[in-house]
């Protein structure tokens, strides 16, 4: 609960969320000896992810602390933010205008392959609307039409992108 209201503060791109739990020999009425989990915390800015994880991080010990039991913390992964490059992202939104649709911009958490590629060529992404915005779950559909409009969309921006780079 305390990631989720940490997560779910004042700045509107970030987000955290409690992506898995590990309960060892775990069995019902049963109060663990042990518990791990894993965190994700996710923000275009890196002092807003950042301090969101101290404050994650301070209140798991402080719950540790009133519950008198211990609780270690590690880092495993840290992805700095990645911006991806303007021109892409404004041809882009061209592109999806041009197809009849107003362009929604949107902050990206998410590990995609522009993460590893932005460093060193323009990168940019194009997302598929999603039934209820749900993604990475196997609820995620997307229909026929949605599709068409990806397709028309992401080769009007390379056409438009083939005469700006």
């Amino acid at each position: 609960l305390a990631v989720e209201r940490i997560g779910g503060g004042a700045d509107a791109d970030l987000v955290a969320t409690v992506g898995r739990f590990d309960v060892p020999a775990g069995a019902p009425n049963v109060v663990p000896g042990e518990v791990r989990f894993a965190i994700d915390v996710r923000s275009p800015a890196d002092a807003i992810r950042n301090r969101a994880q101290g404050a994650i991080e301070r209140e798991i010990h402080s719950i540790a602390r009133r519950r008198k039991v211990t609780a270690k913390a590690e880092v495993y992964y840290d992805m700095p933010a990645t911006a991806l490059d303007p021109r892409i992202v404004d041809a882009i939104a061209q592109a999806i205008s041009a197809c009849g649709h107003e362009p929604v911009r949107l902050a990206s958490g998410a590990g995609h392959d522009a993460m590893a590629i932005a460093p060193h060529w323009p990168a940019g992404m194009l997302f598929v609307r999603c039934k209820d915005g749900i993604s990475h779950n196997p609820a995620e559909a997307i229909t026929v039409a949605d599709c068409d409009v990806a397709i028309r969309a992401l080769t009007e921006a390379v056409r438009r992108l083939d005469t700006m780079l």
